[in-house]
This record gives C-alpha cells, sequence and structure tokens, in this order.
C-alpha cells in the first residue's frame, strides 16, 4: 500500500484528533489525503472525525472491509489500526 500511495511515502504529516489511547495522523500530498488511526489500548474506543470528514477504509486490523466508508462516530475495537483515504 505504501509504495501505491504518494501521501504515505514522501507526504505531509500532521497529528490529529488523538484522545485517550488513540493516535491519530494525516499524510497529505497533492490531492491525496490518508489518516492512519491506532487505538493503543486493550480497549474499545470511539473517536468523532470532524463534522465534513470523510473517507473510504483502505485496510485495517480489525473487522472493518476494504472500502466501507468511514464518517461521523469511527468505533475502534482493542488494538486496531485503520488506514482511510479522506475525500473532503
Amino acid at each position: 500500500m505504501r509504495r501505491g500511495s504518494r501521501a504515505l511515502r514522501i507526504g505531509d504529516y500532521e497529528s490529529l484528533w488523538g484522545t485517550d489511547g488513540v493516535l491519530a495522523y494525516l499524510r497529505t500530498q497533492a490531492e491525496e489525503s490518508i489518516a492512519v488511526i491506532l487505538n493503543l489500548t486493550a480497549e474499545r474506543r470511539s473517536l468523532h472525525l470532524p463534522e465534513g470528514v470523510t473517507g473510504a477504509a483502505l485496510i485495517s486490523t480489525g473487522i472493518r472491509e476494504p472500502g466501507s466508508a468511514v464518517a461521523g462516530l469511527l468505533e475502534l475495537e482493542p488494538d486496531e489500526g485503520v488506514v482511510i483515504a479522506l475525500t473532503r
């Protein structure tokens, strides 16, 4: 996945919405924006994406299917990581 994404390889880095054991960051290159969201706890966590931020899951270590829509409230399984292609 990294080889196919300029944002993941060389994109700018920006810390996002990290709270309560959740780390989230954005990688952006030109028109491509990828969010990486990691639940670093052994418990379920919820993360509210900012209004107007939507996307599609590219890959997840949980049960989330690739291509599934992501918007609003994001529920994370324990120790789950998800990579999201954002559309703003």
